[in-house]
């Protein structure tokens, strides 16, 4: 009887060598191809990462060395943005202005009330829709070069446009913050509004004595006898000190006959009524229209009514331009914020050693 060979396919016979199995060759060979694709896969990925991180490290060196090229270049004018703040989408413009804080200029252009002022009336004048300006008021003056130079550069643009200019005071616009106001078509103050101190102020101090007491002394090499004119720790004679008292007087005056000029003719206005005004005092909103500073006494629909009175319109859309977030803003999270950089020369009263237009209640 014979029994049923249990050999198969892959059996060998007796006396050969066994067969290897194909099923183990593919599986060690399924095996090996897995492993490859798993490398390649890793590896693949990690380049991927490499050419990723590498490009965005470019691009992060290139936006800074685009801002920092920004921030140093000089910049004409800030880019703007137009925000409708009232009245009626479609009909002709009036532009709100600000004009506030200590006017004086330098510092980075975005915080530069002069640059400010510039570029938001540049912007109103290349818009043929805007047919009137409100410039909101609300400051003590400042610098006396800086308010000259934006009073100037309203009447060119009244004088370029043909444009009324309607000037609304707020909390305070005083002494060169009024000298500006001047340069309006038309002046209305809030029923609260302080305004005047129409004079020049010239800060100097004499540390001196202080110099003394903590055993300091002033070795300050000079050219000429007045090179250091304003000097806060003089070495002078009792005769030195009144001979430079009277040029430092002389210059305050004619800085303060320009004040006086200005008003008498901004406000068509008799020199000398001006000059007995022109003490340096404030006046509240009611006495500035009854010495004849100001036009009227209203509130913001009132100063709208007055432009449209003035461009003869009907009706009108009030807007606002507010600056435009800069690729610094965007890099370092500043295009919605306020940022506040506190520069001691901008401080009044302390570091100040030129004339100046401000009313500073803090001054002695």
């Amino acid at each position: 009887m014979h029994s049923q060979s249990s050999y198969g396919p892959n059996a060998s016979l007796p006396g050969q060598e066994p067969r290897p199995s194909s099923e183990g060759a593919s599986g060690q060979q399924g095996g090996s191809n897995k492993w490859m694709g798993c490398l390649l896969g890793f590896f693949g990925a990690v380049t991927v990462l490499v050419l990723l991180g590498g490009a965005l490290i470019i691009v992060f060196v290139v936006l800074i060395i685009s801002a920092a090229r920004m921030e140093t270049a000089p910049r004409v004018g800030l880019t703007l943005q137009e925000v409708t703040v009232g009245g009626r989408p479609g009909q002709p413009k009036v532009a709100v202005v600000p004009l506030t804080g200590l006017l004086v200029g330098g510092g980075r252009p975005e915080r530069d009330p002069l640059v400010l002022l510039q570029s938001k009336l540049d912007r109103a004048r290349r818009d043929r829709e805007v047919r009137g300006i409100i410039l909101a008021v609300d400051s003590g003056g400042g610098s006396i070069t800086t308010c000259d130079i934006m009073r100037r550069a309203i009447m060119d643009y009244r004088n370029a446009t043909g444009n009324p200019v309607v000037v609304l005071m707020g909390s305070v616009a005083a002494s060169g913050a009024y000298y500006v106001s001047t340069a309006a078509d038309y002046i209305m103050a809030h029923p609260t509004s302080i305004t005047g101190s129409i004079g020049v102020m010239f800060p100097l101090y004499d540390a001196s004595e202080l110099l003394d007491k903590i055993g300091l002394e002033d070795r300050t090499i000079k050219s000429d006898e007045y090179k250091d004119l304003t000097s806060p720790f003089p070495q002078r004679t009792p005769e030195e000190q009144e001979r430079q008292q009277e040029i430092l007087d002389q210059i305050v005056q004619q800085m303060h006959e320009q004040f006086v000029t200005v008003v008498a003719r901004g406000r068509n206005l008799d020199p000398e009524a001006v000059r007995k005004l022109a003490d340096g005092r404030i006046f509240s909103s009611r006495d500035a229209e009854r010495y004849k500073l100001i036009d009227s006494v209203g509130y913001h629909d009132d100063a709208v009514l007055r432009v449209r009175e003035l461009a003869d319109l009907e009706q009108v859309h009030v807007v606002r331009y507010r600056r435009s977030a800069t690729l610094r803003d965007l890099l370092w999270g500043r295009a919605g914020g306020q940022e506040v950089t506190l520069r001691l020369e901008h401080i009044p009263g302390l570091t100040h050693r030129k004339p100046m237009y401000l009313w500073d209640p803090t001054a002695h």
